[in-house]
């Protein structure tokens, strides 16, 4: 059937590209570590799709993910030159608004893996040529056989296998990332911002790898370290530095590429997004981007949507850890009141143990602001109680 008027696709074509639009934003993300260049590569795609003769198409699903992969590759040739002589350090646009999961037990479709879509993840996937990437990729991720790879990358399936094999080499050179528990990371994330918050260099070398890299990605168009920061002192000094210049600093936890991470809003206005990675119990990488240009997706909108965060914000406007703007149903103030319970554990363990007066007296205060706030969420989310017991939720 033809299109009508030459105007639009028809009706049943146009489904099909709807259908296909989360699996093919996955593979373009994916592909880009960019938001904007992947809507990009969907937008061409769709016009390319419009002028496609829909009933010589045998497998629609197949001729659109080989039409983005291929997109993408010709994308990733073009701005290889502006990455390789960008201003600092180019990490990958945060995905703080997740996208459509597609559709359930699709291999291919969008219910990712945290691991799969983490900042650190796609960092790494800088080391990969185009065509490397794309065939990692669509093996790793979405599980295509080395048949249907080969006939979207145009290669010989033993090419194909070849070229995997080179990528997994390539990426375990420099170390692939492992995600740790999503429990770890969160109690983790939590001592980092309190530590920071606070300025307490000593509380956040516990938390810190040694060998910890912080990246800043500031494009050139806002301050921000031109390097990688090395080193658990170097790091530490270096984020308490940035806190204490700005006047008043709003952290709000939000889901940053299926992870817990946080949206930071200095003077009112959208600032930074930052996301870690967690290896053996402490922080690995730490992940900031302050260029304004990937701060699209990360508006307030998103950090207090149901996609994940919690919409907890911690902010440093006077002596006192407050907790505003609290967005929370009773089941997320449970659920944060428990990790809250955690952490204080391990909070009372660092007390014991430490020889060191002032930080001893740090962590009584910081473990006396922290239980309060715990019982106000035990209240709000239905009087949740050491052992797991509920009662009604105030009305």
């Amino acid at each position: 059937m033809s299109e009508a008027a030459g105007l639009s696709p028809e009706p049943a074509a146009l489904g099909t590209f709807e259908r296909e639009r989360g699996r093919m934003f996955g593979v373009a993300y994916r592909m880009l570590g960019s938001v904007r260049e992947a809507e990009d590569v969907l937008q061409d795609a769709y016009l390319r799709w419009h002028g496609v003769d829909h009933a010589r198409v045998e497998n629609p699903s197949a001729y659109l993910v080989r039409l983005v992969t291929r997109l993408c590759i010709d994308t990733l040739r073009a701005v290889h030159h502006r990455r390789t002589e960008y201003v600092g350090v180019w990490l990958p646009e945060p995905l703080v608004a997740e996208p459509d999961p597609g559709p359930t037990g699709d291999p291919a479709g969008m219910h990712e893996l945290a691991d799969e879509l983490s900042l650190a993840f796609l960092f790494m996937l800088e080391r990969l040529t185009p065509v490397e990437r794309a065939v990692f990729l669509l093996r790793e991720s979405f599980d295509f056989s080395y048949r249907q790879i080969a006939e979207i990358v145009g290669k010989t399936e033993e090419n194909c296998r070849q070229i995997e094999r080179r990528a997994r080499k390539r990426l375990a050179e420099g170390g692939r990332p492992v995600s740790a528990d999503p429990e770890e990371h969160d109690r983790l994330l939590t001592r980092f911002l309190l530590a920071t918050r606070e300025g307490d260099v000593e509380g956040l070398l516990h938390v810190l790898a040694d060998d910890v890299v912080a990246y800043s990605d500031g494009g050139g168009k806002v301050p921000s370290a031109l390097r990688p920061v090395t080193g658990a002192d170097r790091v530490a000094r270096f984020m308490v530095g940035l806190v204490s210049k700005a006047t008043r600093a709003d952290f709000r936890l939000a889901t940053i590429n299926g992870r817990t991470g946080v949206v930071n809003y200095v003077d009112g206005r959208l600032h930074s997004v930052a996301a870690i990675h967690v290896e053996d119990g402490r922080i690995r990488s730490l992940f900031l981007v302050t260029n304004p240009d990937k701060l699209g997706t990360a508006g307030p909108d998103h950090a207090t949507s149901p996609a994940g965060s919690h919409a907890m914000a911690i902010r440093s406007t006077g002596e006192e850890v407050s907790m505003m703007q609290l967005a929370l149903d009773a089941q997320e103030a449970s659920v944060l009141a428990g990790a809250l319970r955690s952490y204080l554990s391990d909070l009372r363990s660092e007390v014991v143990a430490t020889d060191s007066f002032d930080y001893r007296e740090a962590l009584k205060q910081q473990e006396s602001t922290l239980t309060r706030i715990m019982e106000d969420l035990e209240r709000f989310g239905g009087g949740v109680a050491q052992g797991g017991v509920e009662s009604e939720a105030p009305r």
